[in-house]
């Protein structure tokens, strides 16, 4: 949405993606472990290395200086983004 700094989490649709960002900053996101047919459930998330437990990330985490989000998915629904909540786009 324009204006908004958070970004929510779904499952990737692919395998490894690279979006050129400028500058020489990049944002890698992989997957394994599934597929979006007949896994396509989120198991866990590392963010630029760390674990993450956010359903959402924000343009710092991941797009201002580049970064990778790393998936892996499954075939059953886990509760992995058991974090803080997505701010309100309304405050």
């Amino acid at each position: 949405m324009t204006g908004q700094t958070t970004f929510l989490i779904g499952s990737p649709f692919f395998r490894s993606l690279s979006i050129d960002l400028g500058g020489g900053k990049n944002l890698t996101v992989t997957s394994t472990g599934g597929d979006r047919y007949t896994a396509p459930y989120v198991q866990s998330l590392r963010v630029n290395g760390q674990e993450w437990t956010r359903s959402w990330v924000s343009y710092d985490d991941v797009f201002a200086n580049g970064g990778r989000m790393d998936f892996v998915l499954g075939a059953n629904q886990t509760r992995w983004a058991t974090g803080d909540l997505p701010p309100s786009p309304a405050l």
